[in-house]
Protein backbone atom coordinates (compact mmCIF):
# COMPACT_ATOMS: atom_id res chain seq x y z
CA UNK A 1 0.00 0.00 0.00
CA UNK A 2 1.39 3.48 -0.94
CA UNK A 3 1.43 5.73 1.60
CA UNK A 4 3.20 8.89 0.28
CA UNK A 5 1.42 11.14 -2.10
CA UNK A 6 2.16 14.13 -4.29
CA UNK A 7 0.09 17.05 -4.10
CA UNK A 8 0.40 19.91 -6.59
CA UNK A 9 -1.79 23.04 -6.31
CA UNK A 10 -1.50 24.90 -9.46
CA UNK A 11 -1.95 27.81 -9.59
CA UNK A 12 -2.40 29.03 -5.42
CA UNK A 13 -5.66 31.41 -5.95
CA UNK A 14 -6.74 34.46 -3.78
CA UNK A 15 -2.89 35.49 -3.99
CA UNK A 16 -0.86 38.13 -5.99
CA UNK A 17 1.18 36.17 -8.47
CA UNK A 18 1.38 33.38 -9.73
CA UNK A 19 2.53 30.51 -7.41
CA UNK A 20 2.88 26.65 -7.16
CA UNK A 21 2.98 24.59 -4.36
CA UNK A 22 3.83 20.92 -4.16
CA UNK A 23 3.70 18.46 -1.24
CA UNK A 24 4.63 15.10 -0.45
CA UNK A 25 1.30 14.08 1.75
CA UNK A 26 2.40 10.68 4.03
CA UNK A 27 -0.19 9.29 6.33
CA UNK A 28 -2.52 12.91 5.80
CA UNK A 29 1.21 14.59 7.47
CA UNK A 30 3.17 17.21 5.18
CA UNK A 31 6.33 15.40 5.02
CA UNK A 32 8.20 17.74 2.42
CA UNK A 33 6.93 20.89 0.70
CA UNK A 34 8.49 23.07 -2.20
CA UNK A 35 7.10 26.49 -2.80
CA UNK A 36 7.56 27.78 -6.22
CA UNK A 37 7.17 31.48 -8.11
CA UNK A 38 6.44 30.54 -11.82
CA UNK A 39 7.10 33.17 -13.40
CA UNK A 40 9.64 35.40 -14.49
CA UNK A 41 10.19 39.11 -14.40
CA UNK A 42 13.58 40.67 -15.10
CA UNK A 43 13.17 44.43 -13.30
CA UNK A 44 16.94 44.12 -11.76
CA UNK A 45 17.67 44.02 -15.68
CA UNK A 46 15.34 46.42 -17.03
CA UNK A 47 16.75 49.00 -14.52
CA UNK A 48 20.16 49.15 -15.84
CA UNK A 49 21.17 51.71 -17.82
CA UNK A 50 17.90 54.05 -16.58
CA UNK A 51 18.70 57.10 -15.03
CA UNK A 52 18.62 57.11 -11.71
CA UNK A 53 16.07 59.76 -10.92
CA UNK A 54 13.75 57.48 -12.95
CA UNK A 55 13.53 54.97 -10.58
CA UNK A 56 11.20 55.00 -8.06
CA UNK A 57 8.52 55.52 -11.31
CA UNK A 58 9.87 52.23 -12.55
CA UNK A 59 9.86 49.77 -9.75
CA UNK A 60 6.53 50.43 -8.29
CA UNK A 61 5.13 48.44 -11.95
CA UNK A 62 6.92 45.72 -9.37
CA UNK A 63 3.54 45.14 -8.23
CA UNK A 64 0.25 46.90 -8.50
CA UNK A 65 -0.86 46.23 -4.43
CA UNK A 66 2.24 47.68 -3.12
CA UNK A 67 3.46 50.11 -5.85
CA UNK A 68 3.40 52.85 -3.26
CA UNK A 69 6.30 50.81 -1.07
CA UNK A 70 8.40 50.45 -3.78
CA UNK A 71 8.59 53.58 -4.66
CA UNK A 72 8.89 54.69 -1.33
CA UNK A 73 12.03 52.46 -0.56
CA UNK A 74 13.59 53.06 -4.37
CA UNK A 75 13.37 57.26 -3.39
CA UNK A 76 15.03 56.49 0.00
CA UNK A 77 17.92 54.92 -2.58
CA UNK A 78 18.37 57.37 -4.82
CA UNK A 79 17.83 60.21 -1.65
CA UNK A 80 20.98 58.21 -0.19
CA UNK A 81 22.92 58.03 -3.50
CA UNK A 82 22.77 61.85 -3.77
CA UNK A 83 22.90 63.44 -0.32
CA UNK A 84 19.51 64.45 -0.52
CA UNK A 85 17.58 65.52 2.67
CA UNK A 86 13.97 65.98 3.49
CA UNK A 87 11.82 68.23 6.12
CA UNK A 88 10.13 66.84 8.77
CA UNK A 89 6.80 67.22 7.45
CA UNK A 90 7.35 65.89 3.82
CA UNK A 91 8.81 62.60 5.83
CA UNK A 92 5.45 62.01 8.11
CA UNK A 93 3.41 62.56 4.57
CA UNK A 94 5.30 59.43 3.10
CA UNK A 95 4.21 57.76 6.72
CA UNK A 96 0.53 58.91 6.03
CA UNK A 97 0.62 57.68 2.53
CA UNK A 98 2.75 54.49 3.38
CA UNK A 99 0.28 53.83 6.16
CA UNK A 100 -2.78 54.13 3.79
CA UNK A 101 -1.08 51.08 1.49
CA UNK A 102 -0.69 49.19 4.41
CA UNK A 103 -4.33 49.86 6.12
CA UNK A 104 -6.34 48.83 2.22
CA UNK A 105 -4.01 45.80 1.26
CA UNK A 106 -4.62 44.24 5.54
CA UNK A 107 -7.66 44.95 5.02
CA UNK A 108 -8.12 43.37 1.89
CA UNK A 109 -5.83 40.36 2.93
CA UNK A 110 -8.29 38.95 5.40
CA UNK A 111 -11.69 39.70 4.08
CA UNK A 112 -11.05 38.87 0.45
CA UNK A 113 -8.12 36.75 0.04
CA UNK A 114 -8.05 34.76 3.22
CA UNK A 115 -11.18 34.04 5.01
CA UNK A 116 -13.43 32.93 1.84
CA UNK A 117 -11.20 30.03 3.53
CA UNK A 118 -12.49 29.47 6.82
CA UNK A 119 -16.09 30.35 5.85
CA UNK A 120 -18.90 28.84 3.87
CA UNK A 121 -21.35 30.93 1.93
CA UNK A 122 -22.82 30.78 -1.65
CA UNK A 123 -22.51 35.12 -1.05
CA UNK A 124 -19.04 34.70 -1.62
CA UNK A 125 -17.78 34.77 -5.33
CA UNK A 126 -14.71 31.99 -6.27
CA UNK A 127 -15.61 30.05 -3.24
CA UNK A 128 -14.79 26.09 -4.10
CA UNK A 129 -18.11 24.50 -3.50
CA UNK A 130 -18.33 21.03 -1.54
CA UNK A 131 -15.65 22.67 1.10
CA UNK A 132 -14.84 21.40 4.70
CA UNK A 133 -14.22 22.13 8.48
CA UNK A 134 -16.59 24.83 8.23
CA UNK A 135 -16.68 26.55 11.71
CA UNK A 136 -20.01 29.42 12.07
CA UNK A 137 -23.24 29.27 12.82
CA UNK A 138 -25.52 30.83 10.65
CA UNK A 139 -25.84 34.42 12.21
CA UNK A 140 -21.40 34.68 12.48
CA UNK A 141 -21.89 33.86 9.05
CA UNK A 142 -24.15 36.31 7.72
CA UNK A 143 -21.97 39.09 9.53
CA UNK A 144 -18.56 38.44 8.27
CA UNK A 145 -20.13 37.67 4.51
CA UNK A 146 -21.34 41.45 5.21
CA UNK A 147 -18.19 42.64 6.31
CA UNK A 148 -16.26 40.97 3.53
CA UNK A 149 -18.45 43.00 1.30
CA UNK A 150 -18.55 46.41 3.33
CA UNK A 151 -14.40 45.60 3.52
CA UNK A 152 -14.10 46.25 -0.71
CA UNK A 153 -15.51 50.08 0.00
CA UNK A 154 -13.33 50.78 3.29
CA UNK A 155 -10.53 49.20 1.19
CA UNK A 156 -11.65 51.63 -1.61
CA UNK A 157 -11.35 54.72 0.98
CA UNK A 158 -7.64 54.01 1.83
CA UNK A 159 -6.61 53.67 -1.94
CA UNK A 160 -8.19 57.25 -2.41
CA UNK A 161 -6.61 58.93 0.41
CA UNK A 162 -3.26 57.93 -1.31
CA UNK A 163 -4.93 59.28 -4.71
CA UNK A 164 -5.79 62.44 -2.46
CA UNK A 165 -1.40 63.02 -1.66
CA UNK A 166 0.00 60.97 -4.35
CA UNK A 167 -1.96 62.01 -7.33
CA UNK A 168 -3.42 57.76 -8.23
CA UNK A 169 -3.33 54.61 -7.34
CA UNK A 170 -1.49 52.48 -7.27
CA UNK A 171 1.82 53.95 -9.00
CA UNK A 172 0.64 57.21 -7.26
CA UNK A 173 3.13 60.30 -8.61
CA UNK A 174 3.32 61.98 -5.00
CA UNK A 175 6.38 61.11 -3.81
CA UNK A 176 9.92 61.87 -5.76
CA UNK A 177 13.49 62.15 -4.67
CA UNK A 178 13.87 65.47 -2.60
CA UNK A 179 10.19 65.89 -1.64
CA UNK A 180 6.89 64.94 -2.80
CA UNK A 181 4.63 66.37 -5.84
CA UNK A 182 1.32 67.29 -4.36
CA UNK A 183 1.70 69.59 -1.24
CA UNK A 184 -1.34 69.28 1.93
CA UNK A 185 -4.07 71.66 1.71
CA UNK A 186 -6.73 71.91 4.14
CA UNK A 187 -9.24 70.59 1.96
CA UNK A 188 -7.13 67.38 1.10
CA UNK A 189 -6.49 66.74 4.71
CA UNK A 190 -10.14 67.09 6.01
CA UNK A 191 -10.88 64.77 3.08
CA UNK A 192 -8.02 61.96 4.08
CA UNK A 193 -8.89 62.76 7.67
CA UNK A 194 -13.00 61.76 6.83
CA UNK A 195 -12.00 58.81 4.93
CA UNK A 196 -9.64 57.80 7.60
CA UNK A 197 -12.53 57.85 10.24
CA UNK A 198 -14.46 55.61 8.26
CA UNK A 199 -12.09 53.01 7.90
CA UNK A 200 -11.03 53.00 12.08
CA UNK A 201 -14.37 52.47 12.41
CA UNK A 202 -14.83 49.85 10.47
CA UNK A 203 -11.57 48.43 11.68
CA UNK A 204 -13.03 48.71 15.20
CA UNK A 205 -16.64 47.42 14.80
CA UNK A 206 -15.52 44.74 11.94
CA UNK A 207 -12.20 43.26 11.74
CA UNK A 208 -11.60 43.28 15.60
CA UNK A 209 -14.37 41.20 16.20
CA UNK A 210 -14.34 39.08 13.14
CA UNK A 211 -10.47 38.26 14.05
CA UNK A 212 -11.44 37.45 17.99
CA UNK A 213 -14.34 35.15 15.97
CA UNK A 214 -11.76 33.37 14.08
CA UNK A 215 -9.36 32.80 16.50
CA UNK A 216 -11.51 31.56 19.30
CA UNK A 217 -13.25 29.31 16.34
CA UNK A 218 -9.85 27.95 14.69
CA UNK A 219 -7.94 28.00 18.11
CA UNK A 220 -5.98 24.62 16.76
CA UNK A 221 -4.27 26.53 14.11
CA UNK A 222 -2.39 28.76 16.73
CA UNK A 223 -0.45 25.23 16.92
CA UNK A 224 -0.35 24.76 13.34
CA UNK A 225 1.97 25.80 10.47
CA UNK A 226 5.23 27.71 12.57
CA UNK A 227 7.77 28.67 10.83
CA UNK A 228 11.34 29.19 11.58
CA UNK A 229 11.32 30.85 14.74
CA UNK A 230 13.74 33.53 13.45
CA UNK A 231 11.83 37.08 12.24
CA UNK A 232 13.34 40.10 10.71
CA UNK A 233 12.45 43.73 10.82
CA UNK A 234 13.94 46.79 9.34
CA UNK A 235 11.53 48.76 11.43
CA UNK A 236 8.09 49.93 10.68
CA UNK A 237 7.11 53.55 9.67
CA UNK A 238 10.50 54.89 10.84
CA UNK A 239 10.64 58.32 10.17
CA UNK A 240 8.02 60.11 12.97
CA UNK A 241 8.76 63.12 14.75
CA UNK A 242 10.67 61.46 17.28
CA UNK A 243 12.54 60.09 14.99
CA UNK A 244 12.27 56.36 16.24
CA UNK A 245 10.06 53.90 14.13
CA UNK A 246 6.70 52.93 15.38
CA UNK A 247 8.14 49.57 15.42
CA UNK A 248 11.67 49.14 15.51
CA UNK A 249 14.16 47.27 13.80
CA UNK A 250 15.94 44.07 14.83
CA UNK A 251 16.25 40.40 14.44
CA UNK A 252 14.84 37.85 16.31
CA UNK A 253 16.75 34.20 16.46
CA UNK A 254 18.05 31.66 19.26
CA UNK A 255 14.98 32.84 21.66
CA UNK A 256 16.84 36.08 21.91
CA UNK A 257 16.32 39.66 20.40
CA UNK A 258 19.24 41.12 18.29
CA UNK A 259 20.04 44.18 16.59
CA UNK A 260 19.54 44.52 13.00
CA UNK A 261 22.95 44.20 11.22
CA UNK A 262 21.94 44.92 7.11
CA UNK A 263 25.03 43.88 5.86
CA UNK A 264 24.88 39.98 6.76
CA UNK A 265 22.13 39.79 4.11
CA UNK A 266 22.83 37.41 1.51
CA UNK A 267 21.02 36.02 -1.16
CA UNK A 268 21.77 31.85 -2.55
CA UNK A 269 20.55 30.79 -5.62
CA UNK A 270 21.39 27.20 -5.29
CA UNK A 271 17.91 26.30 -6.17
CA UNK A 272 16.57 28.99 -8.23
CA UNK A 273 16.79 29.52 -12.02
CA UNK A 274 19.61 31.76 -12.30
CA UNK A 275 23.57 31.45 -11.97
CA UNK A 276 26.08 33.51 -11.62
CA UNK A 277 28.07 35.21 -14.31
CA UNK A 278 30.85 37.84 -14.29
CA UNK A 279 29.84 38.76 -10.50
CA UNK A 280 25.94 39.21 -12.14
CA UNK A 281 23.13 36.90 -11.39
CA UNK A 282 21.49 36.10 -15.17
CA UNK A 283 18.36 34.04 -15.58
CA UNK A 284 18.70 29.97 -16.25
CA UNK A 285 15.45 28.56 -16.67
CA UNK A 286 17.01 24.60 -17.66
CA UNK A 287 19.20 24.87 -14.19
CA UNK A 288 18.82 21.66 -12.93
CA UNK A 289 17.69 21.24 -9.81
CA UNK A 290 16.33 24.55 -9.21
CA UNK A 291 12.34 24.68 -8.84
CA UNK A 292 11.81 28.42 -8.98
CA UNK A 293 12.61 32.14 -9.85
CA UNK A 294 12.34 33.06 -5.94
CA UNK A 295 15.85 33.85 -4.81
CA UNK A 296 16.86 32.88 -1.29
CA UNK A 297 17.94 35.80 1.18
CA UNK A 298 19.13 34.64 4.06
CA UNK A 299 20.69 36.39 7.13
CA UNK A 300 23.51 35.03 8.80
CA UNK A 301 22.62 31.50 7.29
CA UNK A 302 19.30 32.19 8.62
CA UNK A 303 15.74 31.35 7.65
CA UNK A 304 13.93 34.49 8.49
CA UNK A 305 10.57 35.01 8.61
CA UNK A 306 9.49 38.74 7.86
CA UNK A 307 5.56 40.47 7.72
CA UNK A 308 3.33 42.00 10.87
CA UNK A 309 3.73 38.87 12.93
CA UNK A 310 7.81 39.38 12.66
CA UNK A 311 7.37 42.83 13.40
CA UNK A 312 5.41 42.42 16.55
CA UNK A 313 7.99 39.83 17.87
CA UNK A 314 11.13 42.63 16.99
CA UNK A 315 8.97 45.15 18.96
CA UNK A 316 8.57 43.12 21.87
CA UNK A 317 4.28 43.04 21.56
CA UNK A 318 3.90 39.89 20.32
CA UNK A 319 4.57 36.75 21.87
CA UNK A 320 7.74 35.04 20.01
CA UNK A 321 5.86 32.05 18.06
CA UNK A 322 4.81 31.59 14.99
CA UNK A 323 1.49 29.30 13.14
CA UNK A 324 -0.98 29.93 10.59
CA UNK A 325 -3.53 32.18 13.13
CA UNK A 326 -0.83 34.23 14.60
CA UNK A 327 0.15 35.37 11.00
CA UNK A 328 -3.39 36.50 10.70
CA UNK A 329 -3.98 37.90 13.71
CA UNK A 330 -0.50 39.83 14.42
CA UNK A 331 -1.82 41.37 11.35
CA UNK A 332 -5.49 42.43 12.10
CA UNK A 333 -3.55 43.96 15.41
CA UNK A 334 -0.83 45.73 13.45
CA UNK A 335 -3.97 47.17 10.98
CA UNK A 336 -5.92 48.32 13.55
CA UNK A 337 -2.63 50.17 15.46
CA UNK A 338 -1.57 51.96 12.39
CA UNK A 339 -4.84 53.15 11.95
CA UNK A 340 -4.93 54.95 14.99
CA UNK A 341 -1.68 56.01 14.59
CA UNK A 342 -2.50 58.02 11.42
CA UNK A 343 -5.49 59.81 13.05
CA UNK A 344 -2.91 61.59 15.78
CA UNK A 345 -0.74 62.63 12.32
CA UNK A 346 -3.44 63.70 10.15
CA UNK A 347 -4.65 66.18 12.95
CA UNK A 348 -1.15 67.23 13.14
CA UNK A 349 0.09 67.78 10.08
CA UNK A 350 1.83 70.64 8.34
CA UNK A 351 -0.27 72.55 5.37
CA UNK A 352 0.94 73.95 2.21
CA UNK A 353 1.37 77.24 3.46
CA UNK A 354 3.66 76.16 6.63
CA UNK A 355 6.13 74.42 4.76
CA UNK A 356 8.65 74.23 1.53
CA UNK A 357 7.39 71.20 0.06
CA UNK A 358 9.10 71.78 -3.15
CA UNK A 359 11.45 69.14 -4.45
CA UNK A 360 15.15 70.29 -4.03
CA UNK A 361 17.52 70.55 -6.56
CA UNK A 362 19.16 67.07 -6.95
CA UNK A 363 22.90 67.17 -5.24
CA UNK A 364 25.64 65.73 -6.43
CA UNK A 365 26.40 61.99 -6.64
CA UNK A 366 27.85 61.40 -3.11
CA UNK A 367 27.18 57.58 -2.75
CA UNK A 368 27.14 55.61 -6.24
CA UNK A 369 26.23 52.50 -3.46
CA UNK A 370 22.68 52.82 -1.90
CA UNK A 371 20.80 51.11 0.26
CA UNK A 372 16.59 51.88 0.81
CA UNK A 373 15.49 49.59 3.73
CA UNK A 374 12.32 49.99 5.28
CA UNK A 375 8.79 47.80 6.79
CA UNK A 376 6.08 47.62 4.05
CA UNK A 377 2.62 45.54 3.94
CA UNK A 378 3.77 42.18 3.85
CA UNK A 379 7.49 42.66 6.01
CA UNK A 380 10.63 43.81 5.16
CA UNK A 381 11.72 45.65 1.90
CA UNK A 382 15.13 46.09 0.91
CA UNK A 383 16.34 48.34 -2.74
CA UNK A 384 20.09 48.52 -3.75
CA UNK A 385 21.24 50.93 -6.34
CA UNK A 386 24.65 51.30 -7.67
CA UNK A 387 24.53 54.41 -9.82
CA UNK A 388 27.41 55.31 -12.46
CA UNK A 389 26.75 59.22 -13.47
CA UNK A 390 22.93 59.81 -13.19
CA UNK A 391 22.52 56.08 -14.69
CA UNK A 392 21.49 53.06 -12.64
CA UNK A 393 24.54 50.31 -13.16
CA UNK A 394 22.78 47.77 -10.98
CA UNK A 395 19.76 47.45 -9.22
CA UNK A 396 19.25 44.81 -6.55
CA UNK A 397 15.45 44.21 -4.86
CA UNK A 398 14.59 41.82 -1.71
CA UNK A 399 11.17 42.02 -0.96
CA UNK A 400 9.36 40.10 1.90
CA UNK A 401 7.90 37.27 -0.24
CA UNK A 402 11.05 37.08 -1.38
CA UNK A 403 12.16 36.23 2.42
CA UNK A 404 9.02 34.04 3.26
CA UNK A 405 8.00 32.43 -0.29
CA UNK A 406 11.93 31.55 -0.56
CA UNK A 407 13.23 27.99 -2.04
CA UNK A 408 16.28 25.76 -0.25
CA UNK A 409 19.55 27.26 0.22
CA UNK A 410 23.07 25.51 -0.42
CA UNK A 411 22.82 24.00 3.12
CA UNK A 412 18.94 22.47 1.83
CA UNK A 413 17.43 24.60 4.70
CA UNK A 414 13.47 25.07 3.25
CA UNK A 415 12.13 28.90 3.43
CA UNK A 416 9.76 29.87 5.78
CA UNK A 417 6.49 28.95 3.96
CA UNK A 418 8.15 25.48 3.11
CA UNK A 419 9.23 25.57 6.78
CA UNK A 420 5.52 26.11 7.98
CA UNK A 421 3.62 23.76 5.59
CA UNK A 422 6.10 20.77 6.86
CA UNK A 423 4.76 18.72 9.43
CA UNK A 424 0.88 19.91 8.69
CA UNK A 425 -1.72 17.74 8.71
CA UNK A 426 -3.92 17.08 5.97
CA UNK A 427 -7.20 15.83 7.01
CA UNK A 428 -8.96 15.63 2.92
CA UNK A 429 -5.33 14.71 0.15
CA UNK A 430 -8.56 16.04 -2.20
CA UNK A 431 -9.23 19.45 -0.89
CA UNK A 432 -6.14 20.21 1.32
CA UNK A 433 -7.49 22.98 3.15
CA UNK A 434 -4.81 23.11 5.48
CA UNK A 435 -2.10 24.05 2.88
CA UNK A 436 -4.02 27.01 1.84
CA UNK A 437 -4.98 28.28 5.03
CA UNK A 438 -1.08 28.20 5.83
CA UNK A 439 0.26 29.60 2.84
CA UNK A 440 -2.53 33.01 2.77
CA UNK A 441 -1.31 33.29 6.29
CA UNK A 442 1.77 34.66 4.78
CA UNK A 443 -0.35 37.21 2.73
CA UNK A 444 1.79 36.12 -0.55
CA UNK A 445 2.85 38.88 -3.30
CA UNK A 446 4.81 36.52 -5.79
CA UNK A 447 4.62 39.45 -8.30
CA UNK A 448 6.92 41.44 -6.17
CA UNK A 449 8.97 37.70 -5.07
CA UNK A 450 9.83 36.65 -9.03
CA UNK A 451 12.76 38.04 -10.51
CA UNK A 452 9.09 39.38 -18.48
CA UNK A 453 7.93 37.54 -20.74
CA UNK A 454 7.72 38.25 -24.38
CA UNK A 455 4.56 37.31 -26.26
CA UNK A 456 6.15 34.40 -27.59
CA UNK A 457 6.95 32.94 -24.24
CA UNK A 458 10.92 33.41 -24.12
CA UNK A 459 13.00 34.97 -21.81
CA UNK A 460 14.75 38.51 -23.11
CA UNK A 461 17.39 40.35 -22.21
CA UNK A 462 16.60 44.13 -22.66
CA UNK A 463 19.66 45.93 -23.85
CA UNK A 464 18.66 50.17 -23.02
CA UNK A 465 19.31 52.38 -26.08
Amino acid sequence: MVSKIKVELSPVTRISGLMTVEAVVDKNKVKEARVMGTMYRGFEIMMQGRKTEDAPYFTERICGICSLAHGLVSTYAVEKAYAVKVSEPVQMLRNILLGFELLQNHLRHFYLLGLPDFVESRALPFQPQNGRDYRFNMGETQRLVNNYYQAIEISRLCHESIAIFGGKAPHNHGIVAGGVSVAPRSDLVLKARSNLQKVNTFLRDGLARDVDLLARRYEDYFRLGAGPGNFLSFGLLPLTPSGNPVLPSGVYYHGKAHPLDIEAIVTDIKYSWFTQEDHETVPDPDKPGAYTWVKAPRYKGLVMEVGPLARGVVAGIYPPRSSTMDRIVARAYETIQVGDIMAQWLDTIKLENQVDWKVKPKGELVNPVSVGATEVLRGSLYHRLKTEGDNVLEYDVITPSEWNFSPRDQNHRPGAAETALTGLPVAKIDRPVEIYRTVRSFDPCISCATHLLTPEGSLQRFVME
